[in-house]
């Protein structure tokens, strides 16, 4: 029973192992294709592909250094792709071949296009998930701010770009104009390139060579104006104050109101672009960008929650919280009934 038990697990790991199901698929494929069952054979030699290419990834995947499994793993995919190649234009030169070896030329044809396809696509994954995986690894790492309570109030120290809202919706009004000028320029002046680009290429085009050089001079723009600021909240007014050093400035104030005067606040914790917009009639609103300043590496760009106690303060203040279609871990809206 003992030499019984190692001969059938042998027998078990090869009938599963996907190698000799690929050459058995391959082999079957065959003598069917150009005959009356040419649709199994066809059938046949896209799984003994798949299998091939499954067979690969199951030996590279467990290779160590990372770096070198990915690296074969794109090699391959590349000698696929040139093979794929050769073989769809394998036409200009089949008559030279052997008729013996036409057979096989045809099944691996038909083999070579889900391999090359399941090659690349199980390396986008992988590629993709340690991407994911890093930039997890990577948040988890980082500091969210976080509130502070005390006899006065609640507090919050944060690096923001302050500015006043209506400077805050130009500024997106500016950016919608630019887009469209941008892109109607690009259709009257590229009309015949314009036309032969799917929407989607034609984005990522106008993206690269127009959108992210706009970003990244934005972005240099408001980190050169990003400051530390601390956030605080009593029982009867929310002030937004300088901060050195943790230690809040007490000089004038960069916005200063009652609770009773607010208008609105707008919480954007994890959306897009990550803020907090403190609401008031007048010229006197202010917009605290969080997304886009400049902070220590080590630090989250993104807002903490705002405490269960600081929000029925605010309610019994007036500010109920209003739906949105947002989640309420991304943005929190809170809006005085008229």
């Amino acid at each position: 029973m003992s030499e019984v038990a190692p001969t059938r697990s042998i027998a078990r790991r090869v009938l599963l192992h996907p190698l000799p199901w690929t050459a058995a698929c391959f082999a079957a494929a065959l003598p069917l294709l150009g005959s009356e069952h040419d649709f199994w054979g066809f059938l046949l030699a896209l799984l003994s592909g798949w299998l091939g290419a499954h067979t690969a990834v199951r030996v590279l995947v467990p290779l160590r250094p990372a770096w070198l499994s990915v690296t074969l793993h794109a090699l391959l995919g590349a000698l696929l792709g040139v093979l794929l190649f050769g073989l769809v234009s394998a036409a200009e030169w089949r008559d030279a071949l052997p008729a013996a070896l036409l057979p096989g030329l045809l099944v691996l044809q038909f083999a070579a296009a889900p391999a090359a396809g399941w090659v690349w696509l199980t390396l986008i994954g992988r590629v993709t998930g340690a991407v994911r995986d890093g930039a997890s690894r990577r948040e988890a790492a980082l500091t969210e701010p976080a509130w502070a309570r005390d006899a006065d109030g609640w507090g919050l120290e944060l690096r923001a770009v302050p500015l006043r809202r209506s400077t805050f919706l130009a500024i997106g009004v500016g950016l919608g104009a630019l887009a469209a000028v941008v892109v109607g320029g690009f259709l009257l002046v590229f009309d015949d390139l314009a036309q032969r680009m799917s929407p989607l290429v034609m984005i990522l085009v106008l993206g690269w060579t127009v959108g992210l050089p706009a970003y990244l001079v934005l972005r240099a723009v408001a980190r050169s104006r990003t400051v530390a600021i601390s956030l605080r909240v009593d029982g009867e007014r929310m002030r937004v104050l300088r901060s050195e050093e943790g230690v809040p400035v007490l000089a004038t104030p960069m916005f200063d109101a009652a609770l009773a005067e607010l208008r609105g606040l707008r919480w954007s914790a994890r959306s897009a672009p990550t803020r907090i917009e403190l609401l008031r009639d007048g010229d006197s609103s202010t917009v605290l960008l969080i997304g886009m300043a400049k902070r220590p590496k080590d630090e989250s760009p993104v807002l903490p929650p705002l405490p269960r106690q600081l929000l029925r303060a605010l309610e019994s203040a007036g500010l109920p919280e209003k739906a949105s279609k947002r989640p309420r871990d991304e943005e929190l809206v809170l809006e005085r009934r008229r």
